[in-house]
């Protein structure tokens, strides 16, 4: 029985499968960055842009991470490290990873820098690959 694979008769095309992966994308920055779900048309907004205007995943978290709603947080550092690594890969970062991005920001690396250097690490590719959209 637990072999069997149940059907309830529902098929979705590409381009609906294509939607469902980009609103569970925006749904998982909102959340990650944001900290909270998202409104119906932020979702919307966001969903239209990487579909219907082919945006890159990149471009949409960089809005995100620069935006006056994440900005008003006024994250410190670990904070800031930290939600990177849930906004770009979707897990928490090791004790060494956010120490090392830490260092970087004490040393006067501005935040930008490592918004750019998530959004080019090849796990941030395999994120988007797995959701199907433009890195």
């Amino acid at each position: 029985m637990a072999n069997d694979v149940m059907d309830f008769g529902i098929r979705l095309t590409g381009g609906q499968l294509m939607r469902l992966a980009a609103q569970h994308f925006v749904q998982n920055l909102y959340v990650a960055a944001l900290g909270r779900p998202a409104d119906k048309e932020g979702l919307t907004y966001w969903t239209d842009h990487i579909i219907k205007e082919n945006g890159s995943a990149s471009e949409v978290a960089k809005s995100f991470l620069t935006g006056s709603e994440f900005m008003s947080q006024d994250l410190d550092d670990e904070d800031f490290v930290e939600t990177l690594y849930m906004v770009y890969y979707n897990r928490i970062g090791t004790y060494d990873e956010v120490n090392t991005w830490e260092s970087a920001l004490a040393a006067g690396t501005p935040r930008e820098d490592l918004i750019t250097a998530f959004a080019s690490s090849s796990e941030w590719a395999n994120e988007c690959l797995a959701y199907g959209i433009n890195v």
